[in-house]
C-alpha cells in the first residue's frame, strides 16, 4: 500500500457535521458588553500547503529512523514509495526514477483538521486537534487514519513557514507532515 494510502485513507464519518449552533439563543445585551476574550488566536488556523519530493520523503525518514526502523515498519521500499511516485525503488536508491511531488492541504479550523490532496481539493482525513501550549497539539484520531497520535507534535512556525515534529516517529505521519515546510495559504 503507498504511503500516502496508509496517510490519506478514507475516514469514515470524520466530516459531518453535529448541529453545533443550530438553535443558538438570540444574544442578550449583558453578553453583547462583555469584555472581550484573553485567549490567544489559534496559530494554525486556516489552510497550509506542502510539496515535497520522493527524494525530499526519503531525507525526511532518514533524518529520523535508522534504515532497520524504516524498512521494519514499512516492509520494502517499493511498497512504501514505488507505487505513489512512479518510480523503481532499488536498495541503493529507494527513489530511482521517481518523478513529480506530492501536494497536500491541511486545513486547521476551529479544533478541526482536515488533510487534504492539494490538487484536487478531496479532504479524506479529519481528525481534532488542541494546542497545548505556544508551540504543540495533540490530535485526536479515532480512526487512525491520519497518524498514530499518541503524543504531542511540536511545531514551530516562522513567517508563513510551519514545520513539524511528529510523535511517535511514524513513517507514514514522518512522510507527510515533516518532508518539507508547509506555507500558510489562508
Amino acid at each position: 500500500m503507498a504511503a500516502m494510502s496508509l496517510v490519506v485513507a478514507a475516514c469514515g464519518g470524520g466530516g459531518q457535521t453535529t448541529g453545533q449552533g443550530a438553535s443558538q439563543a438570540p444574544a442578550t445585551t449583558q453578553a453583547a458588553t462583555a469584555p472581550p476574550s484573553t485567549t490567544s488566536a489559534d496559530p494554525l488556523q486556516g489552510d497550509w500547503r506542502t510539496e515535497f519530493t520522493c527524494q525530499q520523503s526519503v531525507r525526511a525518514l532518514r533524518a529520523r529512523l535508522s534504515e532497520k526502523q524504516i524498512l521494519k515498519k514499512i516492509g520494502s521500499w517499493k511498497s512504501f514509495i514505488g507505487e505513489e511516485w512512479g518510480g523503481k525503488p532499488t536498495e541503493d536508491d529507494p527513489c530511482h526514477g521517481a518523478t513529480g511531488a506530492e501536494a497536500l492541504l491541511a486545513r486547521f479550523a476551529d479544533g478541526n483538521l482536515a488533510l487534504c490532496y492539494a490538487t484536487t481539493g478531496q479532504c479524506e482525513v479529519h481528525a481534532t486537534y488542541q494546542l497545548v501550549g505556544d508551540h504543540s497539539i495533540t490530535i485526536n484520531d479515532p480512526e487512525g487514519n491520519l497518524c498514530p497520535c499518541t503524543q504531542p507534535w511540536d511545531f514551530e512556525i516562522a513567517s508563513d513557514q510551519l514545520t513539524f515534529h511528529v510523535q511517535p516517529a511514524d513513517p507514514s505521519t514522518i512522510h507527510a507532515w515533516e518532508a518539507a515546510p508547509w506555507t500558510r495559504e489562508s
